[in-house]
């Protein structure tokens, strides 16, 4: 195997992948050309990825997922049955809290980031784009 990554599938892929890289220090792995004169808002990635701390999050648009039938397109189910979940070193608390704050901006479910029995450090929440997060210390 050469990688795992986490996919996720939004709608605003390019104002998402925008997001999730302030909020995770993000570099760019891949990223498709755009025109300079597009908005932000208007900008639907078929697949980007940040490196995230040494792991590969993709995003790419929700329609991505009928991939290649784009006339079917399966409506996107923002469900609790997944949640990504990034583990850290409790001397890495300084990137959870920051996550936190950017995550947790007009996030669906907000979350609380506290102490509990197995974390110093820790907040779960729902992101604007639906995204189930758990970012913790050890």
């Amino acid at each position: 195997m050469l990688r795992s990554m986490f996919q996720i599938y939004v709608n605003g892929s390019g104002k998402a992948f925008e997001f999730y890289k302030k909020a995770f220090d993000g570099e760019v792995v891949y990223q498709p050309s755009n025109d300079d004169n597009v908005s932000i808002d208007d900008i639907k990635y078929d697949h980007s990825e940040l490196n995230v701390y040494g792991q590969i999050l993709a995003v790419s648009e929700a329609r991505m997922l009928d991939y290649p039938n784009y006339e079917n397109e399966t409506p996107l189910i923002h469900g609790n049955n997944v949640q990504l979940c990034l583990n850290f070193s409790r001397e890495e608390a300084d990137k959870v809290k920051k996550a936190y704050e950017v995550l947790n901006e007009d996030a669906i479910k907000p979350g609380t980031l506290e102490s509990v029995d197995f974390s110093p450090c820790l907040f779960s929440l729902i992101d604007k784009f639906g995204v189930s997060w758990c970012l913790f210390t050890e």
